[in-house]
């Protein structure tokens, strides 16, 4: 029981991570692909030659906020399994 508390404990930091990482990372992959079609060069201060930077910084924070999930996950399975259960400790 202690150890599944811990495991449903850790993925929910790690979509907690995910999630405030991953949304603002999807807005500027997003952004990126407006400004360069040419949708908002006109109302933002951002040069149009400059939306594959953003574009990139996007996908690179969209992979790290994966690996942010993936390493919760992982220390909440390596702590469930040094908790245990209490049924199968005696």
């Amino acid at each position: 029981m202690r150890a599944q508390r811990v495991k449903t404990g850790f993925h929910r930091i790690g979509v907690v991570i995910a999630v405030v990482i991953g949304v603002p990372s999807i807005g500027a992959i997003l952004m990126s692909l407006s400004i360069g079609m040419g949708w908002m060069a006109k109302e933002t201060n951002i040069r149009s030659s400059e939306w594959l930077s953003i574009l990139g910084a996007g996908a690179i924070f969209l992979v790290v906020a994966f690996l942010g999930y993936v390493a919760a996950w992982t220390l909440g399975w390596i702590i469930a399994g040094f908790a245990g259960d209490e049924e199968d400790s005696n």
